[in-house]
């Protein structure tokens, strides 16, 4: 799973840094700064459900799963081995 991780994480990173037009690190807590808001980040999950055919949980959207782009990668990653398919390069 490391290596399904590591992948997610360089398209995660990409992706927050164009929505917040600045580069983002992958530990870098991005939701509870303030750098991310609501609308960006159901923007980023809109895009990770279709990318990789995951539907998140309501009830999955914590701090503890997606305020860093680490965090995020980890859950689909998670969501990815549980479930059919794989991610879609897009």
């Amino acid at each position: 799973m490391a290596d399904g991780v590591s992948a997610i994480l360089v398209e995660l990173c990409d992706r927050f840094a164009g929505l917040i037009g600045e580069p983002v690190t992958a530990d870098e807590r991005l939701f509870s700064s303030g750098r991310l808001d609501s609308v960006r980040l159901m923007t980023i999950l809109g895009w990770a459900e279709i990318q990789y055919g995951v539907e998140v949980d309501p009830a999955d959207l914590s701090l503890a799963n997606f305020d860093t782009p680490r965090r995020f990668a980890e859950y689909l990653a998670r969501h990815l081995a549980e479930g059919p398919g794989q991610p879609t390069p897009r």
